[in-house]
C-alpha cells in the first residue's frame, strides 16, 4: 500500500499504510520480543528467511514511522475512496488523531527506558519523557483522540465479509472461557454499570472463576460468562484503540511527572477517562435494561474517587482496556499493575506469561535465523530461552533483571 500510494503520490493513502504498519508490527514484537523487521518486507528481493530486528531497534523505526505519518496527512481532506475506509469512512482527521494516539501508547510503552533510549526523529534526539510533553504540548501539529467519536473501532455492518468473527460462534463455544473472579470483583465492589456488558451473571450474585487453579480444583457452578450480545454478535464492534486509552495515558503520564499538571491533572485525565469508557459501552450495549444513567456515572466517580495513586490509574485502565487486543496485559508486564492472582496451578514454574513463544513455523521455515534468535535471548542480561518466562525488553521484569 505505501509503495502503491507513492507511485500515484498520494500523502494520505501512504499515511494511512504506515499508521497500520505500526498498529501490526508493534503488536507482533510485543507479543514476541525480537522479530524480523527490516527483511520481512523484502520478498520482491527474494528473501524469504528474514533476519530478526531487535526490539529496541524496531521501536526506534516505528516512532519514525509515526512521525512520517503524521507529516504525510492533509487535514481537512478525504481519502479519494471513502467508501473503502472502513474504520473511518475516508475521514483523514482522524486518521491523523488516530496516528498519534497510538504514538502516544507506544511512547508509554517504553517508560520503564526513558533514561536509556533517545528517539531520533527530528533534529534533536529527545528523551521519551520529552516526546510525549511534545505531543500534548502541541495539539495541532499533533492531534490526538479528542471524544469518543474519534476512536479507531471498527462497527461491523453485520453483512458478509465485514462481520465480528464470533457472530457465528455458539454461546457454548463463545464461553469456553469464563470471567476471572479479580476483575469480577474489581467491578462488582463499586457496582460498576459496565460488568452487565461485559459479562452476563449465573446465580444470584456476580461470581468469577479464581484464575490458575489446577482443573480438578476448578469449580465452574454460577461463575458469570462473556456477554455474547454485546461482545459477540455480527455487529459487535472491535476497537483498535479508544479514548479512555488516551485519557489513562495522559493520567500516567502526569502522576508520573511526564507531564504538567501533577496529581490535580492526573485525577482530572483519570474521571475522563472513565466517563469515557461508559459512554464507549452504553453506546454499544443494546439492552435498554443496562442503560448508563448519569447518576450510574455519577455514583461509579464517587466510589472510584482518585486516591492519587498510579496503581488506582492501572486499575481502571485494566477494567477499559477489557476487549481492546493484548493491551491490558502489556501494561500489566509493563508496570505490574493490576496486582493479578497466581493459582497453585499455574503451569511456567508459576510465573505468569511474559512473551509468547516463537511459532512452530517460524522455527520450521526460517530455522537458520529462529536459532539466532533464541542465541540472542540465551547471550542477553536476560538469560532467556524461547519461551514464556523471558520477558520482553521494555518490560519490568527485563528491567529488575538487568540490576
Amino acid at each position: 500500500m505505501i509503495r502503491l500510494a507513492q507511485q500515484v503520490e498520494d500523502r494520505n493513502y501512504e499515511a494511512v499504510a504506515r499508521t497500520l504498519k505500526v498498529l501490526f508490527v508493534s503488536t507482533l514484537t510485543d507479543l514476541f520480543g525480537d522479530i524480523p523487521y527490516h527483511e520481512a518486507f523484502m520478498l520482491d528481493e527474494g528473501i524469504t528467511q528474514p533476519r530478526f530486528d531487535r526490539q529496541e531497534d524496531i521501536y526506534h523505526e516505528l516512532y519514525e514511522e509515526l512521525e512520517l505519518a503524521n507529516s504525510l496527512y492533509q487535514p481537512g481532506e478525504t481519502l479519494e475512496f471513502p467508501s473503502k475506509d472502513l474504520l473511518y469512512g475516508g475521514n483523514v482527521d482522524n486518521w491523523k488523531k488516530f496516528n498519534n494516539s497510538l504514538y502516544l501508547r507506544l511512547l508509554m510503552r517504553l517508560s520503564n527506558r526513558d533514561g536509556d533510549f533517545w528517539i531520533s526523529t527530528g533534529d534533536n534526539p529527545m528523551s521519551i519523557n520529552h516526546k510525549i510533553q511534545q505531543i500534548v504540548n502541541a495539539p495541532v501539529t499533533y492531534p490526538v483522540f479528542e471524544s469518543t467519536d474519534d476512536a479507531a473501532v471498527l462497527r461491523y455492518s453485520g453483512e458478509s465479509q465485514f462481520e465480528n468473527m464470533y457472530g457465528s460462534y455458539t454461546d457454548a463455544t463463545f464461553n469456553s472461557r469464563r470471567m476471572a473472579e479479580n476483575i469480577i470483583n474489581i467491578m462488582d465492589r463499586v457496582n460498576d454499570p459496565r460488568l452487565s456488558s461485559y459479562a452476563v451473571q449465573s446465580g444470584s450474585q456476580w461470581k468469577g472463576m479464581v484464575s490458575g487453579m489446577p482443573t480438578q480444583e476448578t469449580d465452574n457452578s454460577g461463575i458469570a460468562s462473556l456477554n455474547k450480545t454485546v461482545l459477540g454478535d455480527y455487529t459487535s464492534p472491535y476497537s483498535l484503540m479508544r479514548y479512555d486509552e488516551v485519557l489513562f495515558i495522559l493520567s500516567e503520564a502526569a502522576i508520573r511527572g511526564m507531564i504538567s499538571g501533577g496529581e490535580t491533572a492526573a485525577g482530572s485525565y483519570y474521571e475522563q477517562g472513565i466517563l469515557a469508557s461508559l459512554d464507549y459501552w452504553d453506546s454499544v450495549d443494546p439492552d435498554p435494561d443496562h442503560a448508563y444513567t448519569d447518576a450510574k456515572k455519577q455514583q461509579l466517580l464517587e466510589k472510584l474517587a482518585f486516591n492519587g495513586t498510579i496503581d488506582q490509574i492501572m486499575e481502571q485502565k485494566y477494567v477499559a482496556l477489557f476487549f481492546v487486543g493484548y493491551e491490558a496485559w502489556h501494561d500489566y508486564r509493563r508496570t505490574g499493575y493490576p496486582v493479578l492472582t497466581i493459582g497453585s496451578g499455574t503451569a511456567n514454574d508459576h510465573i505468569l506469561p511474559r512473551r509468547l513463544g516463537y511459532p512452530s513455523r517460524t522455527q520450521e521455515t526460517n530455522p537458520v535465523n529462529y536459532a539466532d534468535a533464541v542465541t540472542v535471548l540465551q547471550n542477553s542480561y536476560i538469560n532467556g530461552a524461547d519461551d514464556m518466562k523471558t520477558p520482553v525488553w521494555w518490560s519490568q521484569a527485563a528491567l529488575e533483571l538487568a540490576m
